[in-house]
């Protein structure tokens, strides 16, 4: 028994422009789900500039459950301590 699959409509409601928060997107080489295409018009209309796009090479749609997890993690904690533009801006704020 599959999993219902939420109708793509609720995935393209997403308006990337209202996105202000630091952005990583993590997309499979291999990925027949989210093309590269569409990705690449979504990174460039986030409304921030603190974003960063990680290609897994050998990665599929499910990457993170396949052998190519190590490099996914690897993406996500980079992107986790890497200096944020956002928390220097949140930090000077607050000084």
């Amino acid at each position: 028994m599959r999993p219902r699959r939420p109708p793509l409509d609720e995935y393209n409601a997403l308006n990337p422009a209202r996105v202000h928060s630091p952005t990583l997107l993590i997309q499979g080489a291999h990925d027949p789900l989210a093309r590269t295409a569409a990705r690449q018009r979504f990174f460039t209309r986030l409304g921030t500039t603190d974003r960063t796009w990680v290609t897994i090479e050998g990665g599929d749609h499910a990457a993170i459950l396949e052998n190519t997890q190590p490099d996914v993690l690897a993406a996500v904690v980079d992107f986790l301590q890497r200096p944020s533009r956002m928390r220097s801006h949140s930090l000077e704020r607050v000084r």
